[in-house]
C-alpha cells in the first residue's frame, strides 16, 4: 500500500549569518488517487479509512462529497449538519494532537484530555457511521436514524460542545469562550501560565530579532460559489497532474490553515509586538478555542456540500480540515472511478516556492543553530502533519 504521507526534505543554504536559500522536495505520492482507478465506489469508500488514520473524518467527506456531486445528489441538509459535527469532532482532536506532540510537555493529565476527546470521536462515528456512506437522490434516513440524527443536532450537540469546552479549559487557562477576547489584550510584557501559551511567550523570545519574508497570499475559501469558476479551471489542470503536486491560485502560490483564516484578526495582536511566529502558533489556539462555540451554535452547517456545476459525471469535495482545505476531485462512469484526484493543504504551504520558501529566504539569524531551529519552527507551523528532515549547508566568506 502507498506511503500516503511521505516526507518533506529541506535544506537550508547559510551564508554570512543569513539564510541564502531554501530547497524543499517532497517524497509525498502525488498521485495516489490512482490506487482508486478502475474500482467502484463501495470499494473506495472502505479503503479511504485504511489509507488515512490521521484527518480520517475529512478525507471520507471529500470522497463522499466528491461523488454526491459526480452524480448530482442533493444531500439533506440534517446529513450534512451531522458530518460537519463530526468533522469538527476530529479538528479538535487532530488540532489538540500535534499542539501536545510537538509544542509542549505532555503528562498523564494533558494525554488523559486527548484520549478523552479521541473516545468521545469514536463514540459517534460508531453510532453515525451511516452519515459518512454515499448518498443518491433517492436515499432516505429510516425511522431510528432520523431519531437518533435529531439527538446529535439537538441536545447532544449542545452536550458535546460542553464537554470540549470543559476538556480544553484548563489547557488554555481559561474557557474557550473567552480566549479570543484575551489574546487581543497581551502583550510580549505580559506574564501567563497554562499549558498551550507556554509555546507563545518562548517563540518571541526565540526569534523575536527574526525578520521574515513577506507573507503570501491566503487560499480563498473554495467553498465559496464565487470562487467555482476559478476552481473549475485550475481543476482542469489535474488531467496533467500538475495542479495537484505544486498548486497556483491564479499563478500565485498561496497559504492555508489557521493563519490563513485568522490573520486579519490577529493584527492587533501582532501590532502589540508579538513576534510572526507567535502570532502563527496562536492562530492554532484560536481555531481550537472557536470549535465548541462553533458545534455550539450549529456553525457550518451544511458547509461540507461540494461545489457545483463542474462537469457530467465530475465532483469535487472541498472540507476545510484542521491543517487547512482539502480537495478531492472524482470523475465517473456510473459506479465506477476513472480517474482520482488528492490536493491536501501539504501541498499548497509546502510548495517549493511557497509559504516556507518566501519567510525563510534573506532571513538574518546570529547562528547556524538558529537558523535551523527556524527552519524547523517555520516547517511544522506551516505543515505540522507531514515529516520533515531538515539540514544545513554553510558557507564561510573568502
Amino acid at each position: 500500500m502507498a506511503d500516503v504521507a511521505g516526507q518533506i526534505t529541506a535544506l537550508l543554504d547559510w551564508r554570512e549569518g543569513r539564510i541564502a536559500a531554501l530547497q524543499l522536495t517532497s517524497s509525498r505520492p502525488a498521485q495516489m488517487g490512482r490506487l482508486f482507478e478502475g474500482r467502484t465506489v463501495i470499494e473506495v469508500s472502505r479503503m479511504i479509512p485504511l489509507l488515512f488514520t490521521a484527518c480520517g473524518v475529512a478525507q471520507r467527506l471529500a470522497f463522499l462529497q466528491a461523488v454526491e456531486q459526480s452524480r448530482g445528489a442533493i444531500v439533506a441538509r440534517e446529513i450534512s449538519r451531522g458530518r460537519q459535527l463530526l468533522l469538527q469532532v476530529e479538528n479538535c482532536r487532530e488540532l489538540l494532537f500535534r499542539l501536545l506532540k510537538d509544542w509542549i510537555a505532555t503528562d498523564s493529565t494533558k494525554m488523559a484530555i486527548l484520549q478523552q476527546i479521541q473516545g468521545l470521536l469514536t463514540r459517534l462515528l460508531r453510532r453515525w457511521d451511516y452519515l459518512l456512506q454515499p448518498q443518491r437522490n433517492k436515499d432516505r434516513l429510516n425511522s431510528d436514524q432520523n431519531r437518533e440524527l435529531t439527538a446529535l443536532l439537538g441536545p447532544e450537540r449542545q452536550q458535546i460542545a460542553g464537554q470540549l469546552n470543559e476538556m480544553l479549559t484548563p489547557l488554555l487557562g481559561m474557557p474557550a469562550e473567552r480566549f479570543h477576547g484575551w489574546l487581543d489584550k497581551i502583550s510580549p510584557e505580559h506574564q501567563f501560565s497554562a499549558p498551550l501559551l507556554d509555546p507563545v511567550m518562548q517563540l518571541h523570545r526565540d526569534f523575536s530579532g527574526v525578520t521574515l519574508g513577506a507573507d503570501v497570499q491566503p487560499l480563498p475559501d473554495l467553498q465559496q460559489r464565487q470562487q467555482q469558476q476559478i476552481l473549475k479551471t485550475a481543476s482542469s489542470e489535474v488531467q496533467q497532474r500538475v495542479f495537484c503536486a505544486t498548486p497556483r491560485w491564479q499563478g500565485e502560490c498561496c497559504e492555508t490553515g489557521s493563519y490563513s483564516t485568522y490573520r486579519g484578526e490577529l493584527q492587533h495582536f501582532k501590532q502589540r509586538g508579538w513576534h510572526e511566529l507567535s502570532c502563527r502558533y496562536a492562530a492554532m489556539l484560536i481555531q481550537l478555542s472557536q470549535i465548541p462555540g462553533a458545534i455550539s451554535a450549529d456553525c457550518g452547517a451544511g458547509a461540507t456540500e461540494s461545489a457545483s456545476g463542474i462537469a457530467e459525471g465530475v465532483g469535487l469535495g472541498i472540507v476545510a480540515t484542521s491543517r487547512g482545505q482539502l480537495l478531492h476531485r472524482v470523475e465517473m462512469m456510473g459506479e465506477r472511478v476513472l480517474s482520482y484526484h488528492i490536493l491536501a493543504p501539504t501541498e499548497w504551504n509546502l510548495h517549493p516556492r511557497g509559504l516556507v520558501a518566501t519567510k525563510l529566504q534573506g532571513a538574518r539569524t546570529e547562528t547556524d543553530s538558529q537558523a535551523l531551529s527556524l527552519g524547523r519552527t517555520m516547517l511544522l507551523l506551516a505543515d505540522p502533519c507531514v515529516a520533515f528532515d531538515i539540514t544545513l549547508n554553510q558557507w564561510e566568506s573568502v
